[in-house]
């Protein structure tokens, strides 16, 4: 896990993401999921005079919405990006107001203003980082004074209150990491057990919220509390509407200089607005299984998931060991190409050489994506090459035969070396029939099209490449037409028809997600975004399904097409329009 102890070090980290746009949105979020951390925190304000402290609770709240709305938005949402900078001022106000105005109830400890005003500012930067990305850094270190202040009254620092407060932002840094932004978003607060003095901050918090009469705090608590632990279903609130959610942020100044009985009225009514009453639950989708494609929806746009491969040794050396083996790899197929003919070595073990050189990356980490592909090649050569009947093995000199044979163990074991073939789909579960290639690329086909058609607005256009590079290897493949590479082909195979599998999975969420939203209010009332979206998602999962029904690909299992036709009949349910 990266070892994040203060604002440098965070800061230091945010600057190695290279993108621009995504270094702001994980300086977001990391900000805000920092400041919400502590938001509890007022409650030490709170318990020693609510009157004074109230003033600053709503702020708070605002700005920790607007900045984690920021995360999920792009930066051309000019909108969000302007509330979220008033709503950052609104909390510096607040926070001022705490640390600097008279205290009034006799003989309350001075410690809880300051570190109630840490966690305004905390808010107000996190919402400032969506201007600035070095406002992060701050943010969070103002989370961890509020941290360390409501633990030590004392005003010295707590160096276990300090510790939970940047442990907890490392986590943040390493799921991020390990997974991708929009995971993050929706992760627990607390990737551990939620520390005993936030769950009794929090329960004194909310009771003393929803106690105060016209105020209609619940629309703030219950959005708390699925941040909280996502696992929770509010409707409304969880699984969240984007729609809602922007239109909290966007509610207009006057009401909020009016304070909480206004915003929270008006939040109130947004939500009746809405109905977004329960609906049945969902069949269950099962998740992504690992392959050459797997994919996300990263701000409405299905991509294809980056996740390097970590290898179990030094980056330097496994650089050197993989740049020193395609320089063999070059001069071995220089050296078959010119003796072809005298010694009779098969033309497509050099061609398969060729393309095995060409999948080793010029630099690490290997993207999994990459690394699978490279795998399944590499088995296809060893399979053809250790098949090599007496006679075949006869035309080549001993010695490069032996060269050949060593190198790709070589590979084969540096591959081992980042467990990839642990990664690779496994044929075993698949039951794969005699036409079990052939449907996969044709549906591979039909798939690639529906996700062109789609648009690059909508679908990483990498992803239908990726995919029609994946039907012509299989074909390549069946065209050879020899026993020898049986099991390597059922291995392309089974990649390809989970990595169709993946695409369909996170299609289907999609709609689910869309569906549980807005629930049959929805009939009848498609926006632009759903009518081109919802439309072709629906056409795509309809063209599986029909074609698993047809071929018999629905009766294997719910590790491959088996979750569709529940799924897609539910949908039909909700989604009368799109089908």
């Amino acid at each position: 896990m990266p070892e994040i102890r203060n604002e440098n070090d965070l800061e230091r980290w945010l600057n190695g993401i290279s993108n621009e746009e995504e270094r702001r949105r994980v300086a977001v979020a990391i900000a805000s999921r920092a400041a919400m951390r502590v938001l509890p925190v007022i409650e030490k304000w709170l318990s020693a005079d609510e009157d004074e402290a109230i003033a600053i609770t709503l702020p708070t709240f605002r700005a920790i919405a607007a900045s984690r709305l920021a995360a999920v938005r792009s930066s051309r949402d000019t909108e969000v990006r302007r509330a979220a900078d008033v709503a950052a001022r609104a909390a510096r106000a607040a926070a001022r107001m705490a640390a600097d105005g008279p205290f009034s109830a006799p003989g309350a400890p001075s410690y809880a203003t300051h570190s109630a005003a840490y966690t305004a500012d905390a808010a107000s930067l996190a919402a400032k980082t969506t201007k600035n990305t070095s406002s992060a850094p701050y943010a969070a270190a103002g989370a961890a004074s509020a941290v360390y202040i409501a633990a030590d009254p004392s005003y010295e620092k707590s160096s276990i209150a300090e510790t939970i407060a940047w442990n907890a932002l490392s986590q943040d840094v390493s799921f991020y990491e390990k997974g991708s932004l929009e995971a993050l978003l929706n992760a627990p607060l607390w990737h551990d057990e939620i520390p005993g003095w936030v769950q009794d901050l929090w329960a004194s918090m909310k009771q003393r919220l929803l106690a105060r009469e016209g105020e209609h705090w619940e629309v703030w608590t219950n959005w708390y509390d699925v941040r909280l632990d996502p696992s929770k279903e509010i409707p409304c609130y969880n699984p969240p509407i984007p729609e809602l959610e922007r239109a909290r942020v966007l509610i207009p100044e006057d009401l909020w200089e009016q304070g909480p009985a206004a915003v929270n009225a008006e939040i109130r009514r947004l939500i009746e607005e809405h109905e977004c009453s329960r609906v049945d639950d969902p069949p269950p989708i099962p998740p992504q299984q690992p392959a050459t494609i797997e994919v996300e929806w990263q701000e409405e746009r299905l991509v294809l998931r980056k996740r390097p491969l970590q290898a179990d040794m030094d980056d330097y050396l496994l650089q050197a060991a993989l740049q020193a083996l395609r320089q063999q790899l070059r001069e071995t197929i220089d050296t078959l190409q010119r003796d072809q003919s005298a010694n009779a070595i098969d033309s497509r073990i050099i061609e398969e050489l060729r393309k095995v050189r060409e999948l080793i990356p010029e630099e690490t980490p290997i993207d999994k994506s990459d690394g699978i592909q490279l795998a399944l090649q590499v088995a296809e050569l060893k399979a053809y090459f250790g098949g090599m009947s007496q006679d075949e093995a006869q035309g080549w000199p001993e010695v490069l035969r032996q060269k050949v044979a060593t190198q790709i163990e070589t590979l084969h074991s540096l591959l081992a070396r980042f467990r990839i073939w642990e990664e690779l789909p496994s044929t075993e579960a698949e039951e794969l029939g005699e036409e079990a290639e052939e449907n996969a690329t044709k549906l591979g086909d039909g798939i690639a099209q529906d996700l062109e058609e789609l648009g690059p607005d909508i679908v990483d256009p990498a992803i239908a490449q990726r995919l029609r590079e994946m039907v012509e290897r299989l074909r390549e493949a069946m065209r050879d037409g020899s026993q020898r590479i049986g099991a390597a082909v059922k291995l392309r195979t089974s990649d390809l028809r989970q990595s169709i599998n993946n695409i369909l999975k996170k299609a289907g969420a999609w709609l689910l997600r869309k569906a549980r939203i807005l629930g049959r209010a929805f009939d009848g009332q498609l926006n632009k975004e759903l009518e081109k979206t919802g439309k072709a998602l629906a056409k795509m999962l309809g063209r599986a399904m029909r074609w698993g029904m047809l071929s018999g690909a629905s009766a294997v299992g719910t590790h491959w097409l088996g979750w569709l036709e529940p799924v897609v009949n539910w949908l039909k349910q909700f989604l009368s329009n799109l089908f």
